[in-house]
Formats: C-alpha cells, sequence, structure tokens
C-alpha cells in the first residue's frame, strides 16, 4: 500500500522543522511527517512544558489564597521626625541611638497633652510621620540598618512571599499607624482602613481580605469592625486574627505608668524613659481593665499602701501625675475586649502561653540605697502569660461566640508572628499554596468551620 501524501498546517510544519534543528538525533522524522506523527510529538512537548511550570516558582497557581492586611501592635511602626521648618526627615523609631539617649527621644517622640483642652499634639520640635501605608517595609523590621533586634512581620512577610501571590503594597499590606494614640485618638486610620480593604479586595479579583491584627492592633481591628456594617463585613473580610491582643489590659503598661521600662537597654535606667513612656495615651489605654482585676487583688504593692485596677484615681494622684488618669477616662471606653466581633464568617483569637509575665509590682521600703515607690524599679511577680500580657487578658476570647481560640505554648509576645507554628497557621488560613513554602516543623491543623460561628473552639499547640 502506498502511502498517501499530506500536507500539513504551517503550525504543524513548524513543529517539525523545530524539532529537527534543535535536536539533530531525531533526524529520523521526516520534515512532512504523517499527521498522527505530528500531533503525538506536538502533545509530548506540550506535556514536557507543563511539567516544568508545574515545578516553577512562577507558576500561576490556583485561585485559593486570600490577600491578608496586616495591623501592627504597639511600638510596631517606624516613625519618622520632620523637624519644623525642614523638609528633611530622620528615622526616630526604632533608631538605637535615641536609646542611649533617652532625653532626646523623650523631647522628639513625647506627646503634648493640654489639660485645658484635653487636645493632644506633637512635640514642637518635629511633626512625626508614621510612612508606608498599604506596604510592608516600615513593620518588617523596625530599623533602617535591619538586625534581629528589631525584627518584626519580616518572617511573616518573607514566608508569605514564597507563594507569588502575595506581593508587598498589592496583596499584602501593611497599615503603620502613630501607635502612641489610642483608637479613638486616630479618627482617620479607619477611613483609610476601609479603602484599603476595598482596594485590596479588587487588586486580588474580589477575594476577600484575612485581617490581622497583632497585640494593639487586634484592639484597633475590634473597634474598626464593630463601626462597619455586617454585608460590609460579609463581602470584604475573609477571616479576621487576634494575635497576642491585651483585650483585658497589661500590668506592663501600668509598669511603664509608674517606673518606667529601659526596652532591655541595660546601661540605661528604667527612669529614665519613664517620661516619653507616660506621655503616649496608649499606654494608658493598655492598663488591665478592672473587670478582670477585682478590688482584693492588689497590683501595685507599697510599704504603705496597695493599689489595685480599681484605685487608678488615687494612684496617679500618688505619683503626682494626673494627666495618666485623663488619658484612661478618655481612652480606655473606646473599645471593649469583653466584645467579640460580628457578622464575620471566620474569627480566630491565637496567643502564647507558659512565658512568665508580670502581673504584680511589689516595691521596697524607701533607704539610703531604694529610693522607694514610684521611684524605684520593682520587684516582679510573675504569673502564666505571653511575656508581655498575662493570660487572663489574652483568654478574654474565649467569651466570643464562635471564636477558635489557639493557644501556642511557649510563643512570646512579639515573636509569635515569626513562629514556625504561627506560620503554618496563617498559611492554612489563607490559603497559601504550600508547594511553594518552606517544610514546617510542626503538623497543625485548624479545626473546620461550617461558616456559622455558634460556640468557641479550643486548640492549644504544643512544642
Amino acid at each position: 500500500m502506498t502511502q498517501s501524501s499530506l500536507t500539513l498546517p504551517d503550525s504543524l510544519s513548524f513543529t517539525s522543522q523545530f524539532v529537527k534543528v534543535a535536536h539533530p538525533s531525531l533526524g529520523a522524522y521526516p520534515l512532512a511527517c504523517n499527521l498522527s506523527q505530528s500531533l503525538t510529538l506536538l502533545m509530548f512537548l506540550l506535556l514536557v512544558v507543563c511539567l516544568i511550570l508545574l515545578h516553577s516558582p512562577y507558576y500561576v497557581i490556583a485561585e485559593t489564597q486570600s490577600p491578608i492586611v496586616l495591623v501592627p501592635g504597639d511600638g510596631g511602626s517606624q516613625a519618622y521626625c520632620s523637624p519644623t521648618g525642614s523638609v528633611e526627615s530622620f528615622l526616630l523609631w526604632v533608631n538605637l541611638r535615641y536609646f542611649i539617649t533617652p532625653g532626646t527621644l523623650a523631647q522628639y517622640f513625647s506627646i503634648i497633652y493640654d489639660p485645658r483642652t484635653g487636645e493632644i499634639h506633637d512635640s514642637d520640635l518635629c511633626n512625626v510621620t508614621f510612612p508606608g501605608w498599604g506596604d510592608t517595609w516600615s513593620i518588617e523590621n523596625l530599623d533602617t540598618y535591619k538586625h534581629s533586634g528589631t525584627v518584626y512581620f519580616e518572617h511573616l512577610v518573607t514566608s508569605l512571599r514564597q507563594d507569588p501571590f502575595y506581593v508587598s503594597n498589592r496583596t499584602l499590606r501593611g497599615t503603620p499607624f502613630d501607635f502612641r494614640r489610642a483608637p479613638n485618638e486616630n479618627p482617620d486610620f479607619q477611613q483609610r482602613l476601609r479603602l484599603l480593604i476595598e482596594e485590596t479586595y479588587i487588586i486580588a479579583g474580589s477575594r476577600r481580605v484575612v485581617l490581622l491584627g497583632h497585640s494593639l492592633g487586634s484592639l484597633y481591628c475590634l473597634a474598626f469592625l464593630h463601626a462597619q456594617s455586617n454585608d460590609w463585613k460579609r463581602k470584604y473580610i475573609k477571616a479576621f486574627l487576634s494575635v497576642s491582643g491585651p483585650l483585658g489590659g497589661s500590668v506592663k503598661a501600668l509598669k511603664l505608668e509608674v517606673s518606667g521600662d529601659n526596652f532591655g537597654v541595660l546601661i540605661r535606667s528604667p527612669l529614665s524613659f519613664r517620661e516619653v513612656q507616660r506621655s503616649l495615651p496608649s499606654t494608658a489605654f493598655l492598663m488591665p481593665d478592672p473587670r478582670l482585676w477585682p478590688p482584693s487583688e492588689p497590683i501595685i504593692i507599697t510599704p504603705k499602701l496597695n493599689y489595685s485596677a480599681h484605685d487608678y484615681q488615687k494612684l496617679f494622684s500618688d505619683i503626682n501625675f494626673p494627666q495618666g488618669y485623663a488619658f484612661l477616662q478618655n481612652t480606655k471606653p473606646s473599645v471593649d475586649g469583653f466584645m467579640g466581633p460580628t457578622g464575620l464568617d471566620e474569627v480566630y483569637c491565637i496567643h502564647g502561653s507558659k512565658v512568665s509575665t508580670t502581673y504584680q509590682l511589689v516595691y521596697p521600703e524607701p533607704s539610703f540605697f531604694h529610693k522607694g515607690f514610684p521611684d524605684e524599679y520593682p520587684t516582679l511577680i510573675t504569673g502564666d502569660g505571653d511575656g508581655t500580657v498575662h493570660l487572663r487578658s489574652l483568654q478574654l476570647c474565649r467569651l466570643w461566640p464562635g471564636a477558635k481560640y489557639i493557644v501556642l505554648e511557649g510563643a512570646e509576645h512579639l515573636h509569635i508572628v515569626g513562629d514556625e507554628r504561627f506560620l503554618k497557621l496563617i498559611h492554612e488560613i489563607a490559603g497559601v499554596q504550600q508547594s511553594h513554602c518552606r517544610r514546617r516543623k510542626h503538623n497543625t491543623r485548624i479545626p473546620q468551620s461550617n461558616g456559622k460561628l455558634t460556640r468557641t473552639t479550643h486548640l492549644t499547640i504544643r512544642h
């Protein structure tokens, strides 16, 4: 039987010629091969290309991921000072030189309070700004000279970027804000966050957003979510994550008000930072909630008098800082950690535990070597928590209907956002493509939800 002569389409002729040129060893294939052979070869080439793409980091992956918006906590955004009369600016927070000269930090970074009007404003020396809205660079590492001591969201951002879907300032957003102020003192924040979420939703192809608030950022998110309609939240928010939220306050904030904290700078006294720490309304905002600390349980113990969370007015009077009580009255009612968000399909409360955490301050008798209360660093009585926030405050979210309650044993307040177990949780919640992520040491699964929030789920993850 004689073989029929076929005229190949141009595309197949080109393919056949390409194969012959690119692979001389395939010379047995004639230029005018029959149609079935050409189609078989073409399918083989397509299969090879697909296999290459599947293992490429640039492969277009399935639409399972959700965009993420990060809301940082207290001290969690870079801050710059623009001196009065100058167009230049310089890094103020975190700039390690100002930890060596706390007096200069106080001059630039303190908030000025007008007792006649109750208004607050920046120092006359400079205008403090918090750049990078929408992007993540100013919350990844808090110093421009990146080092381990100022790492914040860097590990989380890096792990997410392994999935090509996540691009900073597009599908992975940051919200640096003036953390010196309480939520009710940052009136523009809520509108800016709403617009950012809506923009991110559009950029991501109408995918709902995972909103993650860490520490003080958790309370900012609560205030924001309570101000939005249920219809808006259902359209734009896939899940809300409260991470290390000081929902009932923190004894550490009270320590800042009374005796200060030196941020671990051993060559400087905690008292040298007290001025700037007291001037920030967010410090008073984060003080322990009297509903969690009863009158019978003193937080501050002195030789003459003890103070509970129900004695704040007298405490501020006795330490000669009535401005602190004014801050407390003005800010504390703005967010209620007892009230969880509503109108959301998924709510997660995640925090650490089993880390030594201050819950009482004990002051010695004044002596030749000790100034005594309040100008003396107290003995710290510790209990369970995440190193910054006591467990009773962290676990307040167990009262939130339908929230998934997840405890990471040994996870510290700040470092939790880089904890391997936490990263794995975020990947699962947001639908991060695991093939693009480093292998994790922990096999963590999140309790599945039917989309309706009815009760609180409790999960403890150990090392």
